[in-house]
């Protein structure tokens, strides 16, 4: 008992650490949001074209990202398709130049202090969504809005929005509602390192501990991951995995071509002609979403219909079968139809008399 006290005393003492320190950062930190005056050749497209009718709406989005260190003009250049992107949509972005804590651990950080901003003003005023994106990221077709990955109005209970990659998590692009849930969560990021010391030698620190994170009981269930290809396509050895009209390219091949790639994509997206350039209704990504949020309605009503219910062992199994497929593998469509089927399927079985 005493031991478990101490362990609860000292978490206490880091987290509200952690409150304090982003308490000082806000306050101290000079935070540059994204000119306009190099905006260039990208006409304004009104909304209704961009969306084609859709029932999604807008929403107030703010991304958020860092370039620290030695200046790199690839990623400054970068830096302006998202400008581009911004202006026709008419985001905010605020982007970390100062170093506050080791490189991996920027990203939640600063993270934490711009949630906290948003929180601190008006309900009203506030940026309904957080969405970070690496340095290495560059927006390919500007006039597909962040909107569109967005989970329908009513879904109120999604919190995050992410992508896999082989190794599990990509952190390159995320989204974040701007509640109290992502508040508690990325405290609980940030205190990953003083629970547990594997994570300080993770190659990739902040994936690894956000993962760990998900998996907390109170976090579970609040994540969707969407196809890496929709919205945090990669570029790597020599291979693009999306297609004309995807939104964006994520660059990761450390060790290969990047900086060459990075600059061929550039002078693409630059040039007079863009031809990555598409309207949103010229894209299957309406019709694709669509489809994606229709198979997380289903899980989730089958789920709670199952919840009502009292069923039998078989069922219970598909059950968590389908949880589990909607927890973590949204992505995987094979298996969120297996996992569905599985359970209409137990739960039409007739139960056995006792």
């Amino acid at each position: 008992m005493l031991a478990t006290s101490g362990i609860l005393r000292s978490f206490g003492l880091a987290v509200g650490a952690i409150l304090i320190l982003f308490g000082l950062l806000c306050l101290s930190i000079s935070i540059p949001t994204a000119p306009h005056s190099q905006i260039d050749a990208f006409e304004k497209v009104p909304h209704e074209e961009l969306y084609n009718g859709t029932e999604k709406g807008f929403a107030r989005i703010k991304k958020v990202s860092a370039l620290i260190g030695e200046r790199n003009h690839l990623y400054e250049r970068a830096l302006k398709t998202h400008e581009r992107h911004n202006e026709i949509h008419g985001y905010e972005m605020q982007v970390l130049r100062e170093r506050i804590t080791s490189s991996y651990w920027a990203k939640p950080s600063w993270l934490l202090a711009m949630l906290v901003e948003e929180l601190a003003r008006p309900e009203l005023e506030r940026n309904e969504w957080l969405v970070w994106c690496d340095p290495d990221t560059i927006i390919l077709n500007p006039l597909i809005p962040l909107e569109t990955f967005l989970p329908p109005k009513n879904m109120t209970d999604v919190h995050m929005i992410a992508t896999h990659d082989p190794d599990g998590l990509n952190t390159g692009v995320l989204f974040f509602r701007v509640c109290e849930w992502t508040f508690k969560f990325l405290i609980d990021v940030l205190a990953v390192p003083l629970r547990d010391g594997t994570i300080q030698t993770a190659l990739s620190k902040d994936a690894p501990a956000i993962e760990k994170v998900l998996d907390y009981p109170n976090f579970r269930g609040r994540t969707i991951y969407e196809p890496r290809g929709w919205f945090n396509a990669f570029h790597a050895h020599g291979y693009f995995e999306a297609s004309q009209g995807s939104m964006l390219v994520h660059f990761t091949d450390v060790n290969g071509d990047k900086w060459n790639a990075m600059d061929q994509y550039l002078k693409n997206v630059t040039a007079e002609v863009n031809p990555w350039k598409k309207r949103l209704n010229e894209t299957a990504y309406e019709i694709m979403l669509h489809d994606f949020w229709n198979r997380v309605t289903q899980a989730k009503d089958l789920l709670t219909e199952f919840r009502e219910k009292e069923r039998d062992n078989e069922v219970r199994e598909a059950a968590d079968k389908l949880r589990h497929a909607l927890d973590h593998r949204t992505d995987d469509f094979d298996k969120m139809i297996a996992a569905l089927i599985g359970l209409r399927k137990s739960v039409k079985k007739p139960r056995q008399s006792e």
